[in-house]
């Protein structure tokens, strides 16, 4: 649980290899943790409607509707005491809490998710017919950030230092 809240509260940013904090990074350490601890994880993946998260309008400024569908990273943890899969989600750190879903973790139940995910999108990826681990993730690694990358950063900064 530790571990889970000390990767959740990373905070969230898009950056480049060195500096990003997205839910794909996140799933990729904390997975890693977790693994290393013994518990079997694997990657799960959906699509949202940014929109939905209720940004301010700068944030949208430029994207078009297609543009508003962005794809989602989370985690399968499997629980050897229910013997179940259960969804981790550490993207949206706790200085986020009066925007954002943040999400908390007990262990053994699923967290609530950090976006809606939209209908028939969720999709746990396989290679070579096994599940994705958090291992098989590559770190991203943009080379400019765009405006909306810019702007979305900006956004949870100013949110984390009036909280």
């Amino acid at each position: 649980i530790a571990a889970f809240e000390t990767i959740r509260d990373i905070p969230y940013r898009i950056g480049n290899r060195q500096t990003d904090a997205t839910c794909k990074t996140k799933v990729i350490l904390l997975g890693n943790i977790l693994t290393k601890s013994g518990l079997k994880c694997r990657v799960a993946r959906c699509k949202f409607n940014l929109a939905a998260l209720k940004p301010p309008q700068y944030v949208l400024h430029g994207l078009n509707l297609r543009q508003l569908v962005l794809p989602h990273t989370f985690m399968q943890v499997f629980i050897p005491e229910t013997k179940h899969w259960v969804n981790i989600d550490p993207t949206w750190d706790i200085g986020l809490k009066n925007i954002l879903p943040i999400a908390h973790w007990d262990g053994i139940h699923h967290t609530k998710l950090a976006i809606n995910p939209l209908p028939h999108t969720l999709k746990l990826p396989k290679k070579k017919g096994k599940h994705l681990t958090p291992f098989d993730l590559n770190h991203r690694n943009i080379k400019k950030l765009t405006p909306f990358h810019t702007n979305l950063n900006s956004w949870l900064e100013n949110t984390r230092k009036s909280t």
